[in-house]
């Protein structure tokens, strides 16, 4: 097969070079067969077929989550002066970074390995998926001969002898066993080749979050478990954005961001939903505001009990100048009782309940300090006794049977309905955790939410059992032990407690619009969210200070 394209090769530098034959001629204690041996063979060629497409970087192939790109390619083991090296029958690791390697197709292939005869692999299919940004297919000689482990004959890493001499027997103890089913305990020369470069979308926020507009029930967690992924935000560089990523809440432990043009929910958009992500930085990050718009930001995907995050993220913000542009947060999701049965497309976004129309927002009418009695042998929650931690460890242990009983009374299980009127009260004493009834009159349906109010000093939910409310508002978290979502409100401005509070407090006028840039348009798509008036009043947006290092000197 004729290959036009040029490769990305990798060799090994003239230090290790000299490292491997100083080992050679040496019997020191030092050089032993522990070491990566530099053969004949000291790089490895990688070639993609003329005929795959690779994208461009103006014209970038489909991030696919649920769906594989294959990708023809050749292989050859090279020595220092370019020539094949015939000699080389081993077998090489296939990989594409960033991105990952499904499949192997073709002749001599073994999961993800491709044995080269005579120093080539030719017409291997890798199959690959998650692959994006500029990524590339790389081969690596890791020194593995796969053989199966149920064979006459164990493979060298898994039957109990010390095949190479080095005093290391078998895997893992042996270096130079890269799996238990490896037949040789020699270590690869780790040559190293890379393709050209294929031109994938980066991920935007959705994407991340796993949502595939193509797979029922996606978007529950990441398809980058565990990686470090770079994020589309939209910016261009120059200060062009193709779109917003916005910060919306500044917290203790770190940061929320929204995709915007992604975060609003309507069937006919190929990506409803799913534009909030939490940045997880262990300290409240320096700098940044609400409004501030992300320009740049990486790190860790994972799932953290259920909820997805980016861990050790990098960033880079614009920060928020009103005299400029407005702020961008978009309007929260107004959550009721017939759009709450799947909440993971609002994970990490702006959401509220609200007293408005036919739906009513009140505090539990059951919540306090007294321990839950038992009625009739039935734990029965009490207007002022919701307490479930009866051996005073500050939780409800679900291993006590008492306990256990005591949570399911007021919260439910798979066969028992949740009270809908009841808030238990250690979850409250512990974390600030307690819960809102929202109510639709026009079908009598309700459910219970659960609401963190922790960052309003001067609110007092126990205060207001029973009592209607206006709105709660907050980023939504999701917490795969107990009750799963939980409303966060980010400051005092996120929750108004008088149910009489008229819109003219709630939303923006013209005026306040154009003059102080305060408020979100719900300008675009349709959506199925009751939001009501057109402008909503952002909250929790606190003007940017900076510390003066000479204050107070002289």
């Amino acid at each position: 097969m004729k290959m036009l394209r040029h490769s990305f090769q990798v060799s090994f530098g003239p230090t290790l070079a000299l490292l491997a034959f100083a080992c050679a001629v040496s019997t020191a204690p030092g050089c032993s067969s522990s070491f990566a041996r530099i053969g004949p063979h000291t790089q490895m060629v990688v070639r993609i077929d003329p005929s795959a497409n690779l994208g461009k970087p103006d014209a970038r192939l489909p991030l696919l989550v649920s769906k594989s790109t294959s990708f023809p390619v050749h292989v050859e083991a090279h020595k220092a002066d370019g020539s094949i090296d015939t000699g080389f029958n081993g077998f090489v690791r296939v990989s594409i970074k960033p991105g990952t390697v499904v499949a192997l197709h073709g002749q001599h292939v073994d999961g993800r390995n491709v044995q080269l005869t005579a120093g080539v692999a030719d017409g291997v299919v890798v199959e690959t998926q998650s692959a994006y940004g500029d990524s590339r297919i790389w081969v690596e000689d890791v020194g593995y001969t796969p053989a199966d482990p149920a064979g006459k004959q164990p493979p060298q890493c898994s039957d109990n002898v010390d095949n190479n001499g080095n005093g290391l027997v078998d895997f893992p103890a042996d270096p130079g066993c890269a799996y238990a089913n490896d037949d040789s305990e020699d270590t690869g020369t780790f040559a190293t080749g890379a393709s050209e470069t294929v031109y994938f979308r980066s991920p935007r926020i959705a994407d991340v979050r796993g949502f595939d507009p193509a797979v029922t029930g996606s978007g529950n967690g990441t398809v980058f478990p565990h990686e470090q992924v770079q994020i589309d935000t939209g910016w261009r560089g120059a200060g062009n954005f193709a779109f917003d990523t916005v910060v919306t809440r500044v917290a203790a432990d770190g940061f929320y961001v929204d995709d915007t043009q992604n975060d609003y929910i309507d069937p006919a958009n190929p990506a409803p939903g799913f534009g909030g992500v939490f940045a997880f930085t262990f300290s409240t990050p320096p700098r940044m505001r609400v409004c501030d718009r992300v320009k740049m930001l990486g790190g860790t995907a994972s799932d953290f009990f259920g909820f997805t995050e980016i861990g050790f993220p990098t960033w880079l913000i614009e920060e928020w100048d009103p005299r400029l542009r407005h702020c961008g947060v978009p309007a929260p999701h107004v959550l009721t009782p017939t759009n709450v049965a799947n909440l993971y497309p609002f994970e990490s976004a702006l959401v509220s309940v609200v007293t408005s129309g036919t739906i009513s927002v009140h505090v539990t009418k059951k919540f306090g300090p007294a321990f839950m009695p038992l009625v009739n042998g039935v734990y029965t929650p009490g207007e002022t006794a919701t307490n479930c931690d009866f051996n005073h460890n500050g939780k409800v242990d679900f291993s006590n049977a008492e306990e256990s009983a005591c949570s399911v009374a007021c919260d439910g299980n798979s066969t028992s309905p949740a009270d809908l009127e009841c808030s238990e009260y250690s979850s409250f004493a512990a974390h600030a955790d307690f819960k809102l009834t929202v109510t639709d009159s026009t079908n009598n349906q309700s459910y219970k939410q659960q609401v963190n109010g922790s960052s309003a000093a001067t609110f007092d939910p126990l205060a207001l059992r029973g009592q209607p409310i206006r709105s709660f508002s907050g980023t939504i978290r999701y917490f795969s032990g107990g009750n799963q979502f939980t409303i966060e409100a980010r400051c005092e401005d996120d929750i108004i407690v008088d149910p009489n509070t008229p819109d003219s407090d709630l939303f923006c006028s013209d005026a306040d619009y154009e003059a102080h840039h305060l408020c979100k348009t719900l300008d675009g798509p349709p959506t199925t969210d009751a939001v009501p008036p057109a402008k909503r009043r952002l909250a929790c947006v606190h003007a940017r200070s900076f510390s003066d290092n000479n204050e107070s000197s002289h």
